[in-house]
């Protein structure tokens, strides 16, 4: 029976010492919940190893591209790497881009026969007096030409294609190339198509490979080629501004009767030239934000307003002051200050008046000028001025700036909402100055000459950042 009633006394114990417990459970659960998610901004550059732990061409060329953006891969390389980051994080990352040259001048050189001044005038007619072929019957090169060939290879064997390079005219005489194939059967070439052909702007000749210091017109190959054509030109174009290219035509072969032709093309960066191989990689940024759903694409905008942008809010304000182009009384945008005017009482309400000369003298005064304004404050006071200044920096003025800056936005960045923030400073009448931003977004894309239209989302709030 003791042993009983002990089993018994020790089960109360328990029970009441697990039913004390529950109100600290619930005060440590009511604690966790009041504690803000840990958050940061922060700014990344993506590593080799970022892009080695990817796949394909990301991984190939550590970049990302067209079809592999990085949108889809960046949020879970922030997971990964920033464990502790939650809801409020912000993180600016960096990364290469591949930019991709569609069109490759280098493979648009068509190496091949080039009529000469004697073709054209053996060929005859108008062609003989123009040296040119040109769109009409009868006068284009695929009429003349599959009979003019046995001149040029009078020994072929059957399906030898060659490409015939020579002068059309179209506003202009640009080069074109045929490419023909030889029917050994009937002995005739048949025309197969036109290209048309980038020439290159240099053919190295004999005194090019002789100055390079080569005891031959040509190169042993491709890989002594690309080691000295940069310094030849270096050499020679000495006064070369970046973004300068030349797409040079060079021979390279170890036997003289099997020489072949390649072109390549350079572009000078500033300090060197560099051989464009169909791609170059540049560093782009883009925004991410943690969100509830983690890391996501960010396309938000944002700027802090410049002299220039003040100055085209005033230029373009309903009520321009007497004498500066670059202030208004509408807005107060000031581009000289750069800021937005917002004394009531030293600006808004005081008349001015510029004297051009004797006869003609220009006044503002805010009765007669602004009578919204100047009944609002003889009805509300200073505060409902300010109020309506803001309405109209925030609803008209800013609005006006961003289809200036962005006539082009359009409404969605890769599938997300594009908003657009806008920091801008403000002066008052007690000489303070406020620090705000004003948040918009891109509800419609422009469409012919109209540009993009925005609208207002929040503000004034104070600077982010």
């Amino acid at each position: 029976m003791k042993t009983f009633n002990y089993i018994f006394a020790s089960l109360i114990l328990a029970l009441l010492m697990l039913s004390a417990c529950e109100p600290n459970k619930e005060l440590y659960e009511d604690l966790d919940a009041e504690l803000k998610p840990y958050n940061e901004k922060i700014e990344y550059t993506l590593t080799d190893a970022d892009y080695t732990s990817l796949t394909g061409a990301i991984k190939q060329y550590k970049a990302f591209n067209d079809t592999a953006i990085a949108m889809d891969y960046v949020p879970a390389i922030l997971a990964k790497k920033f464990v502790a980051l939650n809801l409020g994080s912000a993180a600016k990352v960096s990364y290469n881009f591949m930019v991709v040259d569609t069109i490759k001048a280098w493979e648009k050189v068509i190496f091949g026969y080039t009529l000469t001044a004697a073709d054209y005038n053996a060929i005859g007619g108008f062609i003989a007096v123009y040296d040119y072929f040109w769109n009409a019957p009868g006068y284009n090169a695929k009429d003349h030409l599959p009979g003019y060939l046995p001149t040029i290879y009078p020994n072929q064997v059957n399906d030898t294609i060659v490409p015939i390079i020579y002068n059309f005219y179209e506003t202009k005489v640009v080069t074109r190339a045929d490419m023909y194939k030889f029917d050994g059967e009937n002995l005739t070439w048949i025309y197969l198509e036109t290209i048309i052909a980038i020439e290159p702007d240099i053919v190295f000749n004999a005194d090019n490979y002789t100055s390079m210091g080569l005891s031959k017109p040509y190169f042993s190959n491709t890989s002594e080629a690309e080691r000295i054509i940069p310094i030849w030109l270096k050499i020679n174009f000495p006064y070369a501004v970046k973004g300068n290219k030349q797409l040079i035509q060079y021979a390279y072969g170890t036997d003289p009767t099997k020489i072949t032709n390649k072109a390549i093309q350079y572009e000078y960066n500033g300090t060197e030239w560099e051989k464009l191989i169909g791609y170059k990689i540049e560093v782009r940024s883009e925004q991410y934000v943690f969100s509830e759903n983690g890391w996501v694409f960010d396309p938000t905008i944002r700027f802090k307003m410049g002299k220039a942008d003040y100055t085209y809010i005033a230029e373009n304000d309903p009520i321009s002051h007497p004498k500066y182009s670059d202030l208004g009384y509408y807005y107060g945008a000031s581009g000289n200050y750069s800021n937005f005017d917002m004394r009531v009482q030293f600006f808004h309400l005081k008349p001015y008046t510029n004297v051009i000369n004797e006869e003609t003298t220009i006044t503002y005064t805010p009765e007669e000028n602004d009578p919204e304004l100047w009944n609002l404050y003889n009805n509300e006071g200073a505060e409902a001025v300010t109020e309506l200044l803001f309405q109209r920096i925030l609803q008209e003025g800013l609005i006006l700036l961003l289809e200036h800056k962005f006539p082009t936005a359009k409404p969605l960045s890769e599938g997300v909402e594009v908003h657009y923030v806008v920091q801008f400073e403000t002066y008052h009448d007690d000489l303070s100055r406020g620090y705000l931003e004003a948040e918009y977004k891109c509800v419609t894309a422009a469409t012919g000459v109209n540009s993009a239209k925005f609208e207002f989302v929040d503000g004034p709030r104070p600077r982010s950042n």
